[in-house]
């Protein structure tokens, strides 16, 4: 299953959406455009300075958003940056949460 990062403003399709939806069709993987959700405001990580404060401002910001196809025997994350890992780090364990079983990518 291909899912990414949610956008910060609800509504519309994201840029993420326009990478992710065609590697998904390209080989044969289920495609989740809300596979992923905020669970709450943050704020954007470009907006914070150091690498602490960017990664305190994700903890527990992702939810998944159940249930995943029955074929799904894993899950690829679409983002277009990283810098500190911890949109990837904290969406990453929202799915071994939600889906232990599941290898994550």
């Amino acid at each position: 299953v291909v899912m990414p990062i949610p956008p910060h403003v609800q509504g519309g399709l994201t840029h993420l959406d326009k990478l992710a939806r065609p590697f998904a069709s390209q080989f044969g993987y289920d495609y989740r455009l809300n596979g992923l959700s905020w669970t709450r405001p943050v704020r954007r990580q470009h907006q914070l300075l150091t690498r602490q404060a960017r990664l305190q401002n994700l903890v527990g910001a992702f939810r998944v958003n159940l249930p995943l196809p029955e074929s799904a025997k894993g899950v690829i994350i679409i983002d277009d940056l990283t810098t500190t890992g911890a949109t990837l780090r904290n969406a990453v364990q929202a799915i071994q949460q939600a889906c232990p079983d599941l290898p994550v990518s």
